[in-house]
């Protein structure tokens, strides 16, 4: 077979091959073009549905909003217009009965005016998301035995008094929380195994087990806390204090370090 006649399929199959390339290219960039069509057909039918009243969860289908949007929009701008204009009282029995009443849910409570006695004072009220020990307290000791709340409570604090020091920062402030409170879940986890295995029948291994990853947990939660107070701290700036231009006093933590510049802009640092 001559030379001539094994190049020529060679050479068919090699512009075959470039023809089959470029058909490739060219479906891939109409896929690219159909995909992006979609998305903004997408993003255009959604923001039709939303504007026409409907809404969707997770994915879900679509479907008709009981109170369509702008009027919920409506609703809302006129409960923040009424918040503003309410004349807050001074009495805080008569701010406290305002709020209950809106928190009820009772007949002619006015929700507009209680968010504008929480707004004037805010530090009054509160849902005591951010003080965990008394919640672990309460469910530690119960509802009905006020003594022994106060004392577990005088407990915590002491402990919370010796851990937060001097000038603690509101950081400090919640992890200090967490730590007492998980501290107190693991006092009153390991009570009840105590007292569970103090019993006459004992208890089962199932039971055993069940009171032995309970206790873990919260003693990892326990340590957790603890590390991550210890972190914060150690990451803090220093404070530093400076003196007048010609003597620089640094303090850094416990260190003082005293420095002289002098008039051509360098620094000399004192002989020891």
């Amino acid at each position: 077979m001559s030379s001539s006649s094994t190049s020529a399929p060679l050479r068919q199959s090699d512009a075959e091959s470039l023809e089959f390339r470029k058909l490739l290219a060219r479906m891939d960039a109409i896929n690219r073009t159909i995909v992006a069509a979609l998305k903004e057909a997408k993003i255009v039918v959604d923001a039709a549905l939303t504007l026409a009243g409907y809404q969707r969860h997770k994915r879900g289908n679509w479907r008709k909003r009981r109170t369509p949007m702008h009027v919920e929009m409506v609703d809302a701008a006129k409960a923040e217009l009424a918040a503003r204009k309410f004349t807050v009282p001074e009495d805080s029995r008569e701010r406290a009965r305002i709020i209950y009443d809106a928190l009820n849910n009772k007949k002619g409570a006015d929700e507009a005016a209680a968010v504008a006695c929480i707004r004037k004072h805010p530090t009054d009220y509160g849902l005591g998301f951010w003080n965990t020990t008394e919640a672990v307290v309460t469910m530690v000791v119960g509802d009905k035995k006020p003594v022994l709340q106060e004392i577990l409570r005088q407990e915590a604090n002491q402990h919370k008094d010796a851990l937060l020091g001097e000038s603690p920062t509101q950081l400090e402030r919640i992890l200090v929380d967490r730590i007492v409170a998980c501290g107190l879940q693991v006092g009153a986890l390991e009570r009840e195994y105590d007292a569970a295995l103090s019993k006459a029948g004992g208890m089962y291994i199932s039971q055993s087990e069940s009171f032995g990853k309970k206790i873990e947990r919260a003693h990892k939660n326990h340590l957790m806390a603890i590390k991550t107070l210890a972190q914060v701290r150690k990451l803090q700036l220093p404070t530093i204090a400076m003196a007048m231009p010609g003597s620089t006093q640094i303090n850094i933590g416990e260190k003082q370090v005293n420095m002289a510049g002098s008039v051509d802009g360098q620094t000399n640092l004192p002989a020891d």
